[in-house]
């Protein structure tokens, strides 16, 4: 899952489609008290649609909090998954001579795809293993920064 896909969708195709319904569901009720082409921003402000438009602030940032909380939680099960196997591996485990056969296998595909290399300086990961603590938190972080640059309707403006 991209978070960059995320990102536009709930930047654009989100915004955009909550602003056109609440624009055509308000549209045809005229002047009064949810007026979308309210220009004076005291009246504005202590108007319905001022109030409504509040109310859909709130629910935008509670949908993102909702949505975040729940991609966390996917994120953090399919790290746990892929680990499943090897948290009651003990410390002092030795491998042995077969290095193809592994009774380690994770439930679902794995996270890392990284190759055993063998070299002059010995066996070894292609990618050092302090590498994947850093991927891993950079994962939950990329998660979180998705929802940061969605705009929220909160502005007589973006509707009319």
């Amino acid at each position: 899952m991209c978070p960059h896909k995320i990102t536009l969708f709930l930047r654009d195709n989100w915004t955009s489609t909550l602003c056109n319904n609440i624009r055509y569901n308000l549209a045809n009720m005229g002047k009064g008290t949810y007026n979308i082409n309210e220009t004076c921003w005291e009246t504005y402000n202590v108007s319905k649609l001022s109030k409504l438009l509040n109310l859909v602030h709130y629910n935008m940032q509670d949908s993102l909090r909702v949505l975040v909380k729940n991609s966390l939680v996917s994120l953090t099960k399919v790290v746990m998954d892929a680990c499943h196997n090897v948290l009651m591996c003990p410390q002092d485990f030795v491998w042995g001579n077969d290095l193809i056969t592994s009774h380690y296998k994770p439930k679902k595909n794995p996270i890392f795809l990284v190759d055993l290399v063998l070299d002059e300086s010995g066996v070894h990961y292609s990618t050092p293993l302090e590498n994947f603590s850093a991927s891993t938190v950079n994962l939950f972080d990329n998660s979180i920064m998705c929802t940061r640059s969605v705009p929220l309707l909160n502005r007589v403006n973006q509707i009319s």
